[in-house]
């Protein structure tokens, strides 16, 4: 199968349109190398997307430039004919279900899978502190 997981940041307003009568969707998905809690983000790739339907509405009406993303469809071959008769194909993600989603950053602290400092048990002159 050719299905497609991706999340990242809408690189602009999706571009709402209708073909005989039905709702479609075009945006370009800005997917990220390292992971969302980092400062420096590196774009891995640019992916172009289409959504019908209710995903397309739903896009259309909550998507914003950067905005963040999670998708998942099928890849799909695109194909423009020009009138000279000369087709350009591209490969794109035609999506089946989508949700944008404001990312969690880590808390400050050690990073994943390091153990915390921990904090004494009682305070280091033995004494509580004063209210």
């Amino acid at each position: 199968m050719n299905r497609v997981i991706l999340a990242g940041r809408l690189a602009s307003a999706p571009l709402p349109s209708t073909v005989s009568g039905l709702a479609v969707v075009l945006l370009k998905l800005l997917v990220l190398r390292r992971p969302v809690a980092c400062d420096c983000p590196e774009l891995d790739a640019e992916v172009d997307c289409f959504a019908f339907d209710e995903v397309a509405g739903y896009l259309a009406t909550y998507g914003k430039p950067g905005g963040w993303l999670s998708l998942d469809g099928r890849l799909s071959q695109d194909r423009f004919v020009y009138p000279d008769g000369r087709a350009q194909y591209r490969l794109c993600v035609h999506i089946d279900r989508a949700q944008l989603f404001t990312p969690l950053r880590l808390p400050a602290g050690p990073p994943p899978g390091q153990p915390a400092a921990s904090s004494p048990a009682s305070p280091p002159n033995g004494k509580e502190p004063a209210p």
